[in-house]
């Protein structure tokens, strides 16, 4: 979840609700 390059494959594989959660983690 550090490096940015996996956040992008998180992005593509996550569901709406995580996406909720990695928002606020990015915030």
């Amino acid at each position: 979840m550090s490096p940015k390059p996996k956040t992008s494959k998180l992005k593509a594989c996550v569901s709406p609700r995580h996406k909720g959660m990695l928002k606020i983690l990015m915030h």
